[in-house]
């Protein structure tokens, strides 16, 4: 259900001027915007999405609790697939 805001989400926060697109695993878009400095952006991570950035340099990107991290370099104009982080293993 994509109204399914209880699992993990993938975070952006644009540290300037950035094109996103977002779509899920099928290619369906969820989101196209232009992110201007300090805009923040959560989706439901699902099985995974896939991102185009016009400007991957200027973008950072967490998947569910992960710390953000830089999406790319400023040459990397490709879509990029992001997973889900990995469910711990219950104990046994």
């Amino acid at each position: 259900d994509s109204d399914d805001r209880s699992g993990p989400l993938l975070r952006l926060r644009a540290r300037g001027e950035c094109w996103v697109e977002v779509q899920n695993l099928k290619g369906e878009t969820l989101f196209v915007n232009t992110l201007e400095e300090g805009d923040e952006r959560s989706l439901p991570l699902g099985d995974g999405l896939q991102l185009l950035v016009g400007r991957p340099d200027l973008l950072d990107v967490a998947a569910g609790d992960e710390d953000f991290r830089i999406f790319g370099p400023i040459d990397r104009i490709d879509w990029v697939v992001i997973r889900p982080p990995a469910e711990p293993e219950p104990p046994s």
